[in-house]
Formats: C-alpha cells, sequence, structure tokens
C-alpha cells in the first residue's frame, strides 16, 4: 500500500475518531471544557479532534476512553457494518510516536457485545503505558511470538509465545517488549459499566 493510500486511511480514521467524540460529547450534553476536565485533555486538542485536523496519540484517545467510560475502539470506528473476512491491509494501525508498537482494531466494541479485538505488534524495546481502564475492564492477551512483560498495579508477569494472561485492567498497566525480536499478540479487551 503507499504513502498516498495510508494518509487517505488516516484522514478517515481522524474523521471517524472526530465524528464519534463530538457526537459522544453531545449525547452527554457537555461543553469543551467540561469534556476537558473529564478527560485530562486539553480544549485545543479536543476542538482539533473534533473538527478532524488532529492527530491523536494512544495515550489521548485511551484518556477520552476512560475519562468518558466508552470502550477505544468506539471512538475510532465508522459506522460501517463489519466484514466477514478482514485482512491487516483493510484496518488502519494506530502507531505509537515512537513507531514501536503498532495496534490494529480488527473488531472493534459495539453495544451488542461488551469486548474489542486488538492485534498488536511491538519491535524490540518497545513499551507502552496503559492508563486504568474503567472498573472492572479485564484483558486477555494471547502471544504468538516473542515475550512481553506485563506491569499491572504492584505485579509483573512475563507471557511467552504460546502462552496466554489475563489481569484486570483497572490499575495502571505497562506492556514491555524485551526480547531482541517482535513480540506479536492479540488483546480482547473486556468492558464493564461503559455508558454507551
Amino acid at each position: 500500500m503507499g504513502k498516498e493510500a495510508w494518509k487517505d486511511e488516516g484522514e478517515v480514521i481522524n474523521k471517524s475518531l472526530g465524528e464519534n467524540v463530538k457526537r459522544l460529547r453531545n449525547l452527554r450534553q457537555i461543553t469543551l471544557d467540561q469534556f476537558s476536565e473529564i478527560t485530562g485533555v486539553s480544549k485545543s486538542i479536543l476542538s482539533q479532534i473534533e473538527k478532524g485536523t488532529a492527530n491523536p496519540t494512544l495515550s489521548t484517545i485511551w484518556k477520552i476512553a476512560n475519562g468518558m467510560r466508552v470502550s477505544f475502539s468506539s471512538l475510532i470506528s465508522n459506522t460501517h457494518s463489519e466484514a466477514r473476512v478482514i485482512s491487516k491491509e483493510d484496518v488502519m494501525p494506530l502507531v505509537t510516536a515512537d513507531g514501536l508498537c503498532e495496534v490494529i482494531p480488527f473488531f472493534t466494541f459495539n453495544p451488542e457485545r461488551n469486548f474489542e479485538i486488538l492485534f498488536v505488534t511491538y519491535k524490540p524495546s518497545g513499551f507502552y503505558e496503559g492508563t486504568k481502564h474503567q472498573p472492572g475492564t479485564q484483558e486477555f492477551i494471547v502471544v504468538f511470538s516473542g515475550e512481553l512483560v506485563i506491569k499491572h498495579g504492584d505485579s509483573t508477569d512475563l507471557v511467552k509465545a504460546g502462552q496466554a494472561f489475563s489481569f484486570f485492567a483497572d490499575v495502571e498497566h505497562t506492556y514491555y517488549n524485551v526480547g531482541k525480536n517482535d513480540t506479536v499478540f492479540i488483546i480482547v479487551q473486556q468492558y464493564k459499566n461503559l455508558l454507551e
């Protein structure tokens, strides 16, 4: 896929994010100032997101999701129905600023189910600091290759290829690739008590 195609897909995701954030704020009948206070994201960034002109980080999207008590993927998904077969090339990846971590939201959240499925690749030394999710949110992780260190609350666990792990993600948590090869894994994120 060429650079122009990726650029077009990035614009589509930013547009979907903007529409979803604006719809959510209007649904809750809150001002941009109140939205900023709830999420911890500046009013100017939120305004740019709603207009579709911002290119927010994963952390910013998580702050909005956690502050508004909605799923991560509900903020970036469009309203089109999901296909039965989805290829990685069909989904716009979300990449950390350093380019070491990529998240592909294969199955986004919708009201008929309380989970989403994310396909994740961390390059060597890739890490991501997650924030607390809504109370009761649980993550189920299956590692396909490499090794993943997960620090959650006061505990740290190493999950290797062919192993699975689950934990309650309503605590501060961080993922690290400590190996010399890419770590590839899936996260099934199960939500409880979402407001939408």
